[in-house]
């Protein structure tokens, strides 16, 4: 989040911060690819957190680089109020 916030504004999802910043050249392709199935495998698992404080970059010497993936839990299915 604080890196699209710095380079290049409010991005909604995933995978449209990570196809500005590689417009940008401030990521490389193959971690553009990477989010892209991430997105796609959260959806299909039920995962309605992915926001942008769920996916972080490392920085690099010229650009930045995905980090492991946390937080891919199916929140779809968690308990509700009342333990429904």
């Amino acid at each position: 989040m604080a890196i699209t916030s710095e380079f290049i504004g409010y991005c909604e999802t995933w995978v449209d911060a990570v196809e500005q910043l590689h417009d940008e050249q401030l990521i490389a392709q193959e971690d553009v690819e990477s989010l892209r199935w991430l997105s796609g495998f959260g959806t299909l698992i039920g995962n309605t957190d992915m926001h942008l404080g769920n996916i972080s970059l490392i920085p690099g010497k010229t650009n930045f680089g995905l980090a492991p993936i946390y937080d891919m839990t199916p929140m779809y299915y968690q308990s509700k109020a009342g333990g429904v």
